[in-house]
């Protein structure tokens, strides 16, 4: 019988510092082979510890910061242990601690050194766009770094573009925290560039760019939030890139069958898990204190869902490939294209 595996949303380090808590009297890392990459930001990922507790051990698992991230590591493990034994559900335990989870900018020092008020701050594939603005613009006019994050500012006609790099996964909800923050803390606007998946087709994989003018938030297939009324203003010099309706879910490992025909039927035209819950944030602090911040997505696609008819068919790029050198130039070529697009929009506005 294998050991018992808990969970637990905790900061990195804080086993080590407080194993007494959880009356654990013994504690190893656990360390593993793995796809190394070279990553300037969200590189902190969760850790893994064999731990002994009144002479009974277990797997202690460190998930940082929020609940749809843990739910997806959760899930992760769940998925990997069910393929090796029977009793996968007496074995994995999972303990949020919501007061870590609210108070995570506060933790990790996100304040007035690194955003300032009127800055506009981008998100995401925030060192690829900033290398292209120092070598467009020139340098940057301030830089801070803190262990969670890095800030550089450019300075562009009246505006301030701030490129904030964030050590740690502000996946799912989390990311809730870390825009109503930047909110605070004066933003003028908030523009997050990444990745997502597609519900058009396979060919929109590395070759489109998409910027939604409607946001969903979904907990699988129950519709949680939607706004069809937050302004993109990016779409007012350039509404070909118009992608319409978006969707967040909690984690891909819910992205089944029986929700891409839940999200047929509200023609959303592309997923993650971020974008939404970013969206739903600004409009609710515009609302609570009468401001009026901007945010939009710049985002290309990695992935294609499939439909139930179509799960057999090969696709040429999907989210088990997204590193191959085929990809990255791919991805290149589409982190330039925005690059150019958020540097056109930029001046004009």
């Amino acid at each position: 019988m294998g050991l018992p595996i808990e969970i637990h949303g905790l900061l990195p380090g804080y086993l080590e510092n407080a194993s007494e808590e959880f009356g654990i009297s013994c504690f190893s890392k656990v360390s593993w082979e793995y796809i190394s990459t070279v990553k300037e930001f969200n590189n902190i990922r969760p850790l893994f510890y064999k731990t002994t507790r009144e002479s009974e051990q277990s797997i202690f698992v460190v998930v940082p910061f929020g609940q749809d991230y843990i739910r997806h590591y959760a899930t992760l493990i769940r998925h990997f242990i069910s393929m090796n034994t029977t009793n996968y559900k007496d074995r994995i335990s999972v303990t949020r601690y919501p007061q870590i989870e609210v108070s995570m900018s506060d933790i990790t020092s996100l304040d007035g050194l690194i955003v300032q008020g009127g800055d506009t701050v981008v998100l995401g594939y925030a060192s690829e766009l900033r290398d292209f603005f120092r070598q467009r613009y020139g340098g940057p006019e301030s830089f801070f770094r803190n262990p969670y994050y890095t800030s550089q500012r450019f300075k562009l006609g009246k505006r301030v573009i701030n490129f904030l790099g964030v050590k740690y996964s502000y996946w799912g909800s989390i990311s809730k925290g870390l825009v109503n923050r930047l909110c605070e803390l004066g933003a003028r606007e908030i523009i997050y560039s990444a990745k997502l998946g597609t519900l058009g087709s396979e060919s929109e994989v590395y070759d489109r760019i998409f910027s939604p003018s409607s946001y969903f938030l979904f907990d699988h297939t129950l519709l949680k939030w939607s706004n069809k009324e937050l302004c993109n203003p990016f779409l007012a010099y350039f509404p070909d890139y118009d992608s319409e309706n978006h969707a967040s879910v909690p984690t891909v490992l819910e992205e089944t069958f029986v929700q891409r025909r839940c999200l047929e039927k509200f023609n959303i035209r592309t997923i993650d898990n971020e974008i939404s819950q970013m969206a739903e944030t600004t409009v609710n602090y515009n609302k609570i204190n009468g401001s009026n911040i901007t945010f939009f997505a710049l985002h290309f696609a990695t992935d294609y869902l499939r439909k139930n008819q179509e799960k057999l068919a090969t696709t040429s790029h999907d989210l088990s490939r997204n590193r191959t050198a085929e990809a990255a130039h791919h991805k290149e070529a589409m982190l330039g294209e925005i690059a150019t697009l958020l540097g056109t929009y930029l001046e004009a506005t």
